[in-house]
């Protein structure tokens, strides 16, 4: 006896989701006044370019062996450190977020120990080009 064809039955259709009638359409709420604009701040003192008087105090470095040719740079301009590092020989390095300290002693120690670090990990003072 050959078995007997399987036949699918249709699948239960669901009743349509009953639409909510259309809400009432409410008024428009009053726009709110304008705010009236922020005073202005005072403009921030411009950053001083390299190399020019007063602009601080600038560590160069290189490290340089078979895999890698780079370069770190660090800024110490009154209560701020800056530093930038990159490919020697690259149109542009990478700038980090100028670091904001306490007081200027507070930044020349973060700025001295920063480049120990350096100098242990086989960087060496250079002239920038």
């Amino acid at each position: 006896m050959a078995p007997a064809a399987r036949t699918k039955k249709p699948a239960a259709k669901k009743p349509a989701a009953a639409k909510k009638p259309a809400a009432a359409k409410k008024p428009a709420a009053a726009k709110p006044a304008a705010k009236k604009p922020a005073a202005k701040k005072p403009a921030a003192a411009a950053a001083k370019p390299a190399g020019e008087p007063g602009a601080g105090e600038e560590t160069y470095m290189e490290f340089v062996d078979e895999k890698s040719s780079k370069y770190w740079k660090i800024t110490l301009d009154g209560e701020t450190t800056s530093v930038n590092n990159g490919r020697i020989g690259a149109p542009m390095g990478q700038d980090q977020k100028p670091k904001v300290h306490d007081d200027a002693a507070a930044a020349r120690k973060h700025y001295d120990k920063m480049i120990a670090a350096k100098l242990k990990k086989g960087y060496a003072h250079a002239e920038q080009p």
